[in-house]
């Protein structure tokens, strides 16, 4: 019993949607989680579930949660070198903002031009404020990964150019 280290555990759930992402992404995230942070990874395609578990190599157990926010952000839909960010830096984290504007539809035209203006803009966004911008499929979030002050920043841009599109 002595020097013995319990296993810890951290399970996350992937929707269906971004199983098959994962089953061909998995051999290289295996490969970041398991040599690079000495956490074993398991992914169950049936029931969507990935299972994270600390090893006896692992020297941080905060590697665990780590792993975890990276696996999230892979999920989300971010790509695995700007996921991988959240590894190495304590400061990042991930946001989202929700675009619920009163009065506009989604498919309508003024609804799609503001859409079209965001992606032609996320780049600048992104650069200016040295965060990632993730727009969701459904088209009513937008993730944001980045340190918090990078976060607001690129918050402030974003509702700025939606209020410019806002029905009054």
């Amino acid at each position: 019993m002595d020097g013995e280290v319990e296993e810890e555990c951290h399970v996350l759930y992937v929707p269906k949607d971004r199983c098959r992402y994962m089953s061909v992404e998995l051999e290289h995230i295996r490969v970041i989680v398991t040599i690079g942070m000495q956490i074993n990874l398991d992914l169950n395609l049936e029931d969507g579930i990935m299972k994270l578990t600390t090893l006896p190599e692992t020297q941080d157990r905060s590697d665990l949660l780590r792993c975890a926010n990276f696996i999230k952000a892979i999920i989300m839909g971010f790509s695995i070198p700007v996921a991988r960010k959240l590894l190495h830096r304590d400061d990042l984290r991930i946001d989202s903002l929700n675009i619920n504007i009163t009065g506009m539809v989604v498919g309508n035209t003024k609804s799609q031009h503001m859409y079209n203006n965001l992606r032609r803009t996320k780049y600048a966004i992104e650069q200016v404020t040295r965060t990632s911008l993730l727009m969701n499929k459904d088209r009513n979030t937008i993730y944001i990964l980045g340190c918090s002050s990078c976060i607001k920043k690129a918050k402030d841009y974003l509702y700025h150019l939606i209020s410019l599109y806002q029905i009054k």
